[in-house]
């Protein structure tokens, strides 16, 4: 019984080393087959073309993103408003470590991902929305609070992603600056940004969020 599913993760392991050596669009199905040991029609078993394989890579990375992302907000409704708000740090927390654990998979989706076709581009695409939703959620509710004024919390949100996506290029390419560094850069960023939004005669209000977002800050090896 484990014997298919086992030849299947074959595939899929083999798929993720390839797509980042040789690129996804240079890599062939029979070259993925060979890889993993098995036979072409093995996977055609498993799988009706490229697209689909990569859907499948991808969709699980994004998957387990978004997941990790829900678990840090359980409970959020109960929390003050800047306790709600100071979740945007943990969303550059899980971000990077999940998508940085798989460096091959996160190289592939940087370099091919909404080029992979009709299939990959919708995952892709309605997976990074369903990240931007939840970060447009949390600033919607420090909007709720009072606290701040963003008429357009969604486009606040792409350009969040925007950012982590190209400092994890970076960071896989150049292994720099480090994913703590990248982390506490993303913060100050999106909290700075966000200072701008601070309703008139909320400024008092939003700078307690500093201590409990911002820890000791090393530029050292950020260049």
């Amino acid at each position: 019984m484990s014997e298919p599913n086992g030849k299947r993760k074959l595939l899929l392991e083999a798929a993720e080393r390839l797509f980042s050596e040789k690129n996804y669009g240079h890599t062939q199905i029979a070259e993925i087959a060979k890889a993993a040991g098995v036979g072409i029609g093995t996977f055609y078993r498993y799988f009706p073309d490229k697209e689909a394989l990569l859907t499948e890579l991808l969709t699980t990375l994004f998957a387990q993103v978004r997941g990790e992302l829900a678990e840090t907000r359980r409970g959020i409704e109960t929390w003050s408003p800047l306790e709600q708000m100071a979740t945007i740090r943990k969303t550059f927390e899980v971000s990077f470590r999940v998508m940085l654990a798989r460096p091959k998979l996160m190289l592939t989706f940087l370099r091919s991902g909404f080029g992979g076709g009709e299939k990959v581009s919708d995952v892709i695409w309605t997976m990074l929305c369903g990240i931007v939703e939840d970060l447009a959620a949390d600033i919607g509710r420090a909007e709720k609070a009072g606290i701040v004024e963003a008429s357009d919390k969604l486009s606040v949100g792409h350009a969040i992603i925007g950012m982590v996506l190209q400092l994890s290029h970076r960071i896989i390419i150049e292994g720099k600056p480090s994913v703590d560094q990248a982390i506490n850069l993303c913060t100050r960023l999106t909290f700075g940004m966000l200072f701008s939004f601070v309703a008139p005669g909320k400024y008092e209000q939003f700078l307690p969020l500093y201590p409990m977002i911002f820890p000791p800050l090393d530029d050292s090896a950020a260049d």
